[in-house]
Protein backbone atom coordinates (compact mmCIF):
# COMPACT_ATOMS: atom_id res chain seq x y z
CA UNK A 1 0.00 0.00 0.00
CA UNK A 2 1.58 3.26 -0.90
CA UNK A 3 1.50 6.02 1.85
CA UNK A 4 2.74 9.95 2.16
CA UNK A 5 2.90 12.14 4.51
CA UNK A 6 0.48 14.96 5.80
CA UNK A 7 1.91 17.72 7.08
CA UNK A 8 -0.41 20.46 9.29
CA UNK A 9 -0.53 21.96 12.31
CA UNK A 10 -3.14 22.10 14.73
CA UNK A 11 -4.10 23.74 17.88
CA UNK A 12 -5.03 22.20 21.12
CA UNK A 13 -6.74 24.30 23.41
CA UNK A 14 -7.89 23.08 27.27
CA UNK A 15 -10.30 24.96 29.20
CA UNK A 16 -10.32 24.44 32.77
CA UNK A 17 -12.69 25.55 34.54
CA UNK A 18 -15.03 27.25 32.42
CA UNK A 19 -18.75 27.27 32.74
CA UNK A 20 -19.72 29.00 29.90
CA UNK A 21 -19.84 27.31 26.17
CA UNK A 22 -20.19 30.77 24.23
CA UNK A 23 -17.91 31.68 21.74
CA UNK A 24 -14.15 33.33 23.18
CA UNK A 25 -11.83 35.47 22.29
CA UNK A 26 -9.42 34.90 25.41
CA UNK A 27 -8.24 31.01 26.07
CA UNK A 28 -6.75 30.76 29.64
CA UNK A 29 -4.33 27.50 28.31
CA UNK A 30 -2.77 26.75 24.84
CA UNK A 31 -1.16 24.50 23.68
CA UNK A 32 0.20 23.47 19.83
CA UNK A 33 0.65 20.11 18.69
CA UNK A 34 2.22 18.60 15.52
CA UNK A 35 -0.14 16.21 13.05
CA UNK A 36 2.45 16.69 10.83
CA UNK A 37 3.88 12.99 10.74
CA UNK A 38 0.41 11.42 9.73
CA UNK A 39 0.29 8.59 7.01
CA UNK A 40 -2.22 8.24 4.89
CA UNK A 41 -3.07 5.84 2.10
CA UNK A 42 -2.82 6.76 -1.45
CA UNK A 43 -6.71 7.02 -2.60
CA UNK A 44 -7.60 6.68 -6.04
CA UNK A 45 -11.00 8.11 -7.41
CA UNK A 46 -13.81 5.96 -9.74
CA UNK A 47 -16.99 7.37 -10.67
CA UNK A 48 -19.96 5.23 -9.55
CA UNK A 49 -22.02 5.07 -13.20
CA UNK A 50 -24.92 4.54 -11.69
CA UNK A 51 -25.22 8.27 -9.74
CA UNK A 52 -24.95 9.87 -13.10
CA UNK A 53 -28.70 9.04 -13.33
CA UNK A 54 -29.57 10.51 -9.95
CA UNK A 55 -29.58 13.77 -11.56
CA UNK A 56 -31.70 15.33 -8.73
CA UNK A 57 -29.31 14.50 -5.86
CA UNK A 58 -28.20 16.53 -3.15
CA UNK A 59 -26.19 14.08 -0.68
CA UNK A 60 -25.61 10.37 -1.25
CA UNK A 61 -24.98 7.78 1.94
CA UNK A 62 -23.69 4.29 1.49
CA UNK A 63 -25.27 1.28 4.05
CA UNK A 64 -22.87 -2.06 4.48
CA UNK A 65 -21.13 -0.91 0.98
CA UNK A 66 -24.55 -2.06 -1.17
CA UNK A 67 -27.11 0.07 -0.27
CA UNK A 68 -27.48 3.67 -1.96
CA UNK A 69 -29.54 6.07 0.00
CA UNK A 70 -29.88 9.46 -2.26
CA UNK A 71 -31.46 12.67 -0.54
CA UNK A 72 -32.61 14.96 -3.46
CA UNK A 73 -32.27 18.65 -4.09
CA UNK A 74 -36.06 19.94 -4.09
CA UNK A 75 -38.16 18.77 -6.88
CA UNK A 76 -41.58 17.96 -7.54
CA UNK A 77 -40.53 14.82 -10.13
CA UNK A 78 -39.06 12.65 -7.07
CA UNK A 79 -38.97 11.71 -4.05
CA UNK A 80 -36.92 13.43 -1.08
CA UNK A 81 -34.93 9.91 -0.37
CA UNK A 82 -34.58 7.40 -2.57
CA UNK A 83 -32.99 3.94 -1.77
CA UNK A 84 -31.12 1.79 -4.03
CA UNK A 85 -29.38 -1.22 -4.96
CA UNK A 86 -25.63 -0.12 -5.30
CA UNK A 87 -24.99 -3.30 -7.30
CA UNK A 88 -28.15 -3.68 -9.51
CA UNK A 89 -29.41 0.15 -9.67
CA UNK A 90 -32.70 -1.65 -8.78
CA UNK A 91 -34.84 1.21 -6.96
CA UNK A 92 -35.89 -0.36 -3.43
CA UNK A 93 -37.65 2.25 -1.46
CA UNK A 94 -38.61 5.98 -1.50
CA UNK A 95 -40.40 8.11 0.67
CA UNK A 96 -41.08 11.95 1.24
CA UNK A 97 -42.29 14.64 -0.79
CA UNK A 98 -41.41 18.33 -0.96
CA UNK A 99 -43.99 20.84 0.01
CA UNK A 100 -46.08 22.60 2.86
CA UNK A 101 -48.61 19.57 3.04
CA UNK A 102 -49.26 17.73 6.60
CA UNK A 103 -46.37 15.11 5.44
CA UNK A 104 -44.57 17.08 3.48
CA UNK A 105 -41.13 18.61 4.04
CA UNK A 106 -39.79 22.11 2.88
CA UNK A 107 -36.52 23.37 3.38
CA UNK A 108 -34.15 20.17 4.77
CA UNK A 109 -30.41 19.60 5.79
CA UNK A 110 -29.44 15.37 6.69
CA UNK A 111 -27.04 12.96 7.59
CA UNK A 112 -27.05 9.50 8.38
CA UNK A 113 -26.08 7.58 11.99
CA UNK A 114 -25.96 4.12 11.31
CA UNK A 115 -28.75 3.07 9.16
CA UNK A 116 -30.77 5.81 10.49
CA UNK A 117 -31.26 8.74 8.04
CA UNK A 118 -32.13 11.68 9.89
CA UNK A 119 -33.94 14.84 7.65
CA UNK A 120 -34.37 18.51 9.75
CA UNK A 121 -36.83 20.79 8.24
CA UNK A 122 -35.58 23.97 8.78
CA UNK A 123 -38.59 25.78 8.33
CA UNK A 124 -40.97 23.13 9.53
CA UNK A 125 -38.85 22.80 12.82
CA UNK A 126 -39.14 18.74 12.71
CA UNK A 127 -36.46 16.15 13.03
CA UNK A 128 -37.55 12.84 10.62
CA UNK A 129 -36.27 9.71 11.32
CA UNK A 130 -36.32 7.27 8.76
CA UNK A 131 -34.98 3.39 9.57
CA UNK A 132 -33.31 2.44 6.13
CA UNK A 133 -32.93 -1.50 7.09
CA UNK A 134 -36.73 -1.26 7.78
CA UNK A 135 -38.04 0.96 4.78
CA UNK A 136 -36.11 -2.16 2.56
CA UNK A 137 -37.56 -4.69 4.01
CA UNK A 138 -41.22 -2.73 3.38
CA UNK A 139 -40.63 -1.97 0.09
CA UNK A 140 -41.60 0.79 -2.43
CA UNK A 141 -45.21 1.40 -0.94
CA UNK A 142 -44.67 1.28 3.29
CA UNK A 143 -42.82 3.84 5.06
CA UNK A 144 -42.53 4.70 8.60
CA UNK A 145 -40.88 8.04 9.26
CA UNK A 146 -41.52 9.07 13.30
CA UNK A 147 -41.17 12.44 13.97
CA UNK A 148 -40.03 15.12 16.55
CA UNK A 149 -41.01 18.18 16.85
CA UNK A 150 -39.05 20.79 18.08
CA UNK A 151 -39.31 24.69 19.18
CA UNK A 152 -35.76 27.07 18.86
CA UNK A 153 -36.21 30.71 18.41
CA UNK A 154 -35.56 31.53 14.80
CA UNK A 155 -33.48 28.77 12.60
CA UNK A 156 -31.94 26.57 13.67
CA UNK A 157 -29.49 25.11 10.82
CA UNK A 158 -28.44 21.53 12.26
CA UNK A 159 -30.70 19.60 14.60
CA UNK A 160 -29.58 15.83 16.28
CA UNK A 161 -30.85 13.13 18.65
CA UNK A 162 -29.27 13.13 22.18
CA UNK A 163 -31.76 10.92 23.29
CA UNK A 164 -35.63 9.44 22.94
CA UNK A 165 -36.97 12.84 24.93
CA UNK A 166 -34.40 15.43 23.11
CA UNK A 167 -32.55 16.88 20.60
CA UNK A 168 -28.93 19.01 20.17
CA UNK A 169 -29.73 22.18 18.42
CA UNK A 170 -27.28 24.70 17.27
CA UNK A 171 -27.27 27.79 17.88
CA UNK A 172 -26.34 29.90 14.90
CA UNK A 173 -26.33 33.19 16.89
CA UNK A 174 -23.37 31.62 18.78
CA UNK A 175 -20.85 34.31 17.32
CA UNK A 176 -17.92 36.65 17.53
CA UNK A 177 -15.07 38.80 15.53
CA UNK A 178 -12.41 40.65 16.74
CA UNK A 179 -12.02 42.93 13.53
CA UNK A 180 -15.48 43.83 13.67
CA UNK A 181 -15.70 44.24 17.35
CA UNK A 182 -19.37 42.65 17.76
CA UNK A 183 -20.48 39.83 19.46
CA UNK A 184 -23.49 38.16 20.65
CA UNK A 185 -22.39 38.02 23.89
CA UNK A 186 -22.31 35.05 26.27
CA UNK A 187 -24.16 32.50 23.92
CA UNK A 188 -24.28 28.77 24.03
CA UNK A 189 -23.05 26.69 20.52
CA UNK A 190 -26.05 24.62 21.05
CA UNK A 191 -28.99 23.99 23.39
CA UNK A 192 -30.92 20.67 24.43
CA UNK A 193 -34.66 21.15 23.49
CA UNK A 194 -36.97 18.42 24.40
CA UNK A 195 -40.56 18.24 23.18
CA UNK A 196 -42.05 20.18 26.01
CA UNK A 197 -39.41 22.71 26.03
CA UNK A 198 -40.94 26.25 25.81
CA UNK A 199 -39.50 28.67 23.03
CA UNK A 200 -37.22 30.43 24.40
CA UNK A 201 -37.50 34.27 22.67
CA UNK A 202 -33.96 35.48 22.90
CA UNK A 203 -33.23 38.43 21.34
CA UNK A 204 -29.31 38.49 19.93
CA UNK A 205 -27.81 42.11 18.49
CA UNK A 206 -26.75 40.62 15.56
CA UNK A 207 -27.95 37.90 13.00
CA UNK A 208 -25.37 35.52 12.43
CA UNK A 209 -27.19 32.72 10.57
CA UNK A 210 -25.77 32.85 7.25
CA UNK A 211 -21.95 33.10 8.79
CA UNK A 212 -22.41 31.00 12.13
CA UNK A 213 -23.24 27.01 11.43
CA UNK A 214 -21.32 24.11 11.86
CA UNK A 215 -22.17 20.16 12.43
CA UNK A 216 -22.87 18.20 16.15
CA UNK A 217 -21.78 14.37 16.67
CA UNK A 218 -22.81 13.72 20.67
CA UNK A 219 -21.27 10.89 22.01
CA UNK A 220 -23.13 10.21 25.36
CA UNK A 221 -21.53 7.21 26.16
CA UNK A 222 -18.50 9.31 26.94
CA UNK A 223 -20.55 12.36 27.90
CA UNK A 224 -19.18 14.72 24.85
CA UNK A 225 -20.28 16.71 21.92
CA UNK A 226 -18.09 17.08 18.78
CA UNK A 227 -18.84 20.77 16.83
CA UNK A 228 -16.98 21.29 13.34
CA UNK A 229 -17.46 24.40 12.07
CA UNK A 230 -18.95 24.81 8.55
CA UNK A 231 -17.11 27.85 7.97
CA UNK A 232 -13.96 27.90 9.85
CA UNK A 233 -11.06 25.44 10.63
CA UNK A 234 -11.98 24.53 13.82
CA UNK A 235 -13.99 21.97 15.83
CA UNK A 236 -14.55 22.21 19.38
CA UNK A 237 -15.24 19.34 22.09
CA UNK A 238 -17.62 20.03 24.72
CA UNK A 239 -19.06 17.69 27.70
CA UNK A 240 -22.78 16.88 27.01
CA UNK A 241 -23.41 20.18 29.74
CA UNK A 242 -22.18 22.30 27.09
CA UNK A 243 -18.87 23.13 28.77
CA UNK A 244 -16.13 23.20 25.95
CA UNK A 245 -12.81 21.31 26.98
CA UNK A 246 -11.02 21.31 23.69
CA UNK A 247 -10.45 23.04 20.95
CA UNK A 248 -8.68 22.09 17.52
CA UNK A 249 -7.80 24.67 14.86
CA UNK A 250 -6.57 23.17 11.25
CA UNK A 251 -4.76 21.47 9.48
CA UNK A 252 -4.74 24.79 7.25
CA UNK A 253 -5.50 29.03 7.47
CA UNK A 254 -8.64 29.91 6.35
CA UNK A 255 -8.72 34.03 6.28
CA UNK A 256 -12.38 35.23 6.89
CA UNK A 257 -13.78 38.60 6.08
CA UNK A 258 -16.84 39.49 6.98
CA UNK A 259 -19.26 42.83 6.49
CA UNK A 260 -22.45 44.31 8.35
CA UNK A 261 -25.77 45.24 6.46
CA UNK A 262 -26.67 48.04 8.69
CA UNK A 263 -30.25 47.95 7.87
CA UNK A 264 -30.86 44.81 9.73
CA UNK A 265 -27.69 44.08 11.10
CA UNK A 266 -26.80 40.57 9.51
CA UNK A 267 -23.46 39.75 9.18
CA UNK A 268 -22.48 38.26 6.05
CA UNK A 269 -18.97 37.09 4.00
CA UNK A 270 -17.33 40.24 2.76
CA UNK A 271 -15.55 38.54 -0.45
CA UNK A 272 -15.59 34.79 -0.26
CA UNK A 273 -17.47 32.02 1.19
CA UNK A 274 -15.03 29.84 3.10
CA UNK A 275 -15.94 25.70 2.90
CA UNK A 276 -14.33 24.16 6.35
CA UNK A 277 -16.20 21.33 7.84
CA UNK A 278 -18.74 19.62 4.94
CA UNK A 279 -20.07 16.35 6.39
CA UNK A 280 -19.15 13.83 9.28
CA UNK A 281 -19.28 10.02 9.34
CA UNK A 282 -19.51 7.68 13.02
CA UNK A 283 -18.62 4.51 13.33
CA UNK A 284 -17.83 2.52 16.32
CA UNK A 285 -15.18 3.47 17.78
CA UNK A 286 -14.64 6.77 15.67
CA UNK A 287 -15.73 10.02 13.92
CA UNK A 288 -14.55 11.64 10.87
CA UNK A 289 -15.39 15.17 9.75
CA UNK A 290 -14.67 16.16 5.97
CA UNK A 291 -12.56 19.47 5.54
CA UNK A 292 -12.23 21.31 2.73
CA UNK A 293 -9.99 24.23 3.46
CA UNK A 294 -11.07 26.41 0.32
CA UNK A 295 -13.43 28.99 -0.79
CA UNK A 296 -16.71 28.72 -2.96
CA UNK A 297 -15.39 31.14 -5.86
CA UNK A 298 -12.53 28.75 -6.24
CA UNK A 299 -14.18 25.62 -8.28
CA UNK A 300 -15.19 22.47 -6.97
CA UNK A 301 -12.52 21.15 -9.35
CA UNK A 302 -10.02 22.77 -8.05
CA UNK A 303 -10.79 21.38 -4.25
CA UNK A 304 -9.71 18.12 -2.48
CA UNK A 305 -11.33 16.72 0.67
CA UNK A 306 -9.35 15.50 4.18
CA UNK A 307 -11.41 13.31 6.04
CA UNK A 308 -10.20 13.91 9.65
CA UNK A 309 -10.46 11.04 11.42
CA UNK A 310 -10.97 10.84 15.78
CA UNK A 311 -11.65 8.52 18.20
CA UNK A 312 -14.58 8.46 20.66
CA UNK A 313 -12.71 10.21 23.42
CA UNK A 314 -11.63 13.13 21.40
CA UNK A 315 -8.08 12.40 20.42
CA UNK A 316 -7.32 13.10 16.34
CA UNK A 317 -5.83 9.66 15.30
CA UNK A 318 -4.99 10.48 11.66
CA UNK A 319 -6.35 12.17 8.16
CA UNK A 320 -6.61 10.63 4.62
CA UNK A 321 -6.37 12.96 1.84
CA UNK A 322 -9.01 12.34 -0.90
CA UNK A 323 -8.24 13.94 -4.45
CA UNK A 324 -11.68 14.92 -4.86
CA UNK A 325 -14.11 17.71 -3.34
CA UNK A 326 -17.05 16.01 -1.53
CA UNK A 327 -19.42 16.90 0.52
CA UNK A 328 -21.78 13.91 2.18
CA UNK A 329 -19.27 11.01 2.32
CA UNK A 330 -19.56 7.00 4.16
CA UNK A 331 -16.59 5.26 5.34
CA UNK A 332 -16.83 1.98 4.58
CA UNK A 333 -13.27 1.15 5.79
CA UNK A 334 -10.04 3.34 6.19
CA UNK A 335 -9.21 1.59 2.97
CA UNK A 336 -12.74 2.75 1.65
CA UNK A 337 -14.23 5.84 1.35
CA UNK A 338 -17.51 6.68 -0.49
CA UNK A 339 -18.50 10.57 -1.71
CA UNK A 340 -20.85 13.11 -3.13
CA UNK A 341 -19.19 14.92 -5.74
CA UNK A 342 -18.74 16.21 -9.06
CA UNK A 343 -17.02 15.43 -12.62
CA UNK A 344 -15.26 17.35 -14.84
CA UNK A 345 -18.42 18.76 -16.55
CA UNK A 346 -19.70 19.37 -13.05
CA UNK A 347 -22.13 17.10 -12.82
CA UNK A 348 -23.60 15.60 -9.56
CA UNK A 349 -21.88 12.13 -9.02
CA UNK A 350 -20.54 9.55 -6.39
CA UNK A 351 -16.98 9.38 -5.96
CA UNK A 352 -15.92 5.52 -4.78
CA UNK A 353 -12.28 6.21 -3.47
CA UNK A 354 -10.05 3.03 -2.71
CA UNK A 355 -6.57 3.12 -1.17
CA UNK A 356 -3.46 1.81 -3.50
Amino acid sequence: MKRFRITALISLIILGGCNQNSYRDIWPEVESINIGETKSAVFSPEIIEQSRELIHAHHFYIISDSILVTVNKPSTEQKVVLVSNLRSKETIAECLQYGNGPNEVLVVTDFLLGNTLYINDVAKKKLLSIDINTLVNRGKNQQEIDVFDYQFYGSTPFVIPFDDNSVLCENPYCFSDRQLKITNGAVNRFDRISSNTPVDNKHYRFNTFNVSQGLLVPIRKNNLVFYASLFQPRIELYDTLGVRRKLFTGPTELPIEYTIDHEDDRILFKNKIPYAFLGFCVTANHVYFNYIGSYLEDGYENMHSTIMKFDIDGNFMEAFVLPKYVSSFTVVNDSLIYGKGYDQQGESVLWKFSAD
